[in-house]
């Protein structure tokens, strides 16, 4: 599997690929230069691959190990995930996403910017959406407003961003520095039935690079069930934070709430931000927040955004596949009964 990059360079294929993703007058500069690096990466790593000077397990390529969790050399690197760790510059009214990967991290991102901008709405305050990581390649931390110095100050450019500030993680809040615990910074954590996610999951990993495109879904299905994924396992990540989900700075939302009640979780949101909305106002955040909306604006619709539905893994899945997710499920969720998983 993972010498047979030869055929996957097609370079027929990736001129027209580059032709109407580069070309496409609805991109914005930001998309084109993240698709031109995107298109030489993959290149490069199969070249890499090919010459072996380039490592690949589980289909991750530059892959390592920090605290038990396989992870990217291309998206993180050991010390910056230290660092985020240790992070210890929280306002008192910053907010905090936490997610599993693929599990609606950047939905509710766009709904916390919404309702921050409709309360704030002419008082020029706007939220800062920043990512709590240090990512070790440049072009990524650039484009999602992240990039900073090596070293100590590699979370920095943190503190120029204006309150309230939106950061977003995949750390779990067991792993989470203390000060959040502390303080009561508030967080929000998004969960998504594992079938979805492993669906999106595949095709993202594969699209950025992060992963060999040759990869079969099979393979990934198998692996994502052991856990020997990006971040590990889907269960060992919520059962982390299955001890704190009835915290007071805890609220715990959904990715299918938002595709069939957005308006009941905006006004949950709110709430528990203790930001007053007008029912105009909720409408509006409602409406900003559509996966159709967002999909249909260049600004929005950036490459972590695929068909942002739920049930697309009755596409993916063979019978036999789906029963054997549905036995794992059951298995894990044996220690986590009150909490429920919502399939569409």
């Amino acid at each position: 599997m993972e010498n047979g990059w030869l055929n996957e360079i097609n370079l027929g294929c990736i001129a027209a690929l580059f032709k109407r993703e580069v070309m496409g007058a609805w991109m914005t500069v930001a998309q084109r230069l993240l698709k031109i690096y995107l298109y030489l990466n993959h290149l490069i790593n199969h070249i890499k691959i090919f010459l072996g000077i380039e490592e690949v397990k589980f289909g991750i390529v530059r892959p390592f190990i920090h605290n038990g969790v396989l992870r990217c050399g291309f998206t993180h690197d050991y010390e910056g995930l230290e660092l985020e760790l240790k992070f210890n510059k929280f306002r008192r009214d910053d907010v905090i996403i936490s997610t599993y990967p693929k599990s609606g991290t950047l939905f509710t991102m766009g709904l916390l910017d919404s309702i921050f901008q409709q309360f704030y709405e002419g008082m020029g305050v706007k939220a800062s959406k920043e990512f709590l990581n240090c990512r070790s390649s440049a072009v990524l931390r650039f484009l999602e407003g992240g990039f900073s110095k090596e070293g100590e100050g590699r979370l920095d450019y943190l503190d120029s961003r204006k309150s309230p500030r939106i950061l977003c993680t995949h750390i779990p809040y067991s792993s989470l520095p203390p000060q959040v615990s502390r303080d009561g910074i508030k967080v929000i954590y998004c969960r998504r039935n594992p079938k979805d996610v492993a669906c999106s999951a595949f095709h993202y990993y594969k699209n950025m690079s992060y992963m060999l495109r040759s990869t079969p879904w099979a393979d990934f299905l198998h692996w994502f069930i052991e856990g020997n994924v990006l971040y590990g396992s889907y269960f060992s990540h919520m059962k982390k934070w299955y001890d704190y989900v009835n915290e007071p700075n805890v609220l715990c939302i959904e990715f299918e709430e938002l595709k069939n009640d957005l308006e009941g979780v905006v006004r949950r949101i709110s709430k528990f931000l203790e930001v007053e909305l007008s029912e105009v106002q909720v409408e509006a955040v409602v409406a900003e927040n559509t996966f159709q909306t967002r999909q249909s604006n260049p600004l929005t619709s950036r490459p972590f955004y695929r068909k942002g539905a739920s049930g697309g893994w009755k596409a993916e899945f063979t019978v036999e596949q789906s029963e054997l997710m549905d036995q794992w499920i059951k298995e894990e969720m044996e220690e986590m009964q009150d909490m429920k998983i919502a399939f569409l």
